[in-house]
């Protein structure tokens, strides 16, 4: 006799959407201190789920209306590409970061949309 093999669509697999909910969790109570710290009203981290082939998702965490792309990232890179938007909108808007000002502001926002 032949096995059936169930083909599951990765969609409906509740651990799949159970982890990133979970996740979802973790980065905004990481968060929540610094965006109160700094009074940082508007602020999300959302997964979302868009693809032809299935397995594609997107992550973005949203601080005043900015994208910062985090697909594949942990949580504590995620609340470090907060740390950065933070340094960069909050700590150098009018600060110089000294000879290698332009280079070290555009690396820390080379995943911003």
């Amino acid at each position: 006799m032949e096995e059936s093999r169930e083909i599951t669509d990765w969609r409906k697999n509740t651990d799949w959407h159970k982890r990133n909910e979970e996740k979802v969790r973790r980065v905004m109570a990481m968060i929540k201190p610094l965006c109160d710290l700094f009074h940082i009203d508007d602020y999300g981290y959302y997964i979302e789920e868009r693809s032809a082939d299935g397995f594609c998702t997107s992550e973005w965490l949203v601080l005043d209306g900015q994208k910062i792309g985090c697909t594949g990232n942990s949580e504590e890179s995620s609340f470090y590409e907060a740390v950065g938007y933070v340094i960069i909108n909050r700590y150098c808007r009018w600060r110089s970061l000294g000879a290698f000002d332009r280079q070290t502001k555009n690396y820390i926002k080379r995943y911003w949309r």
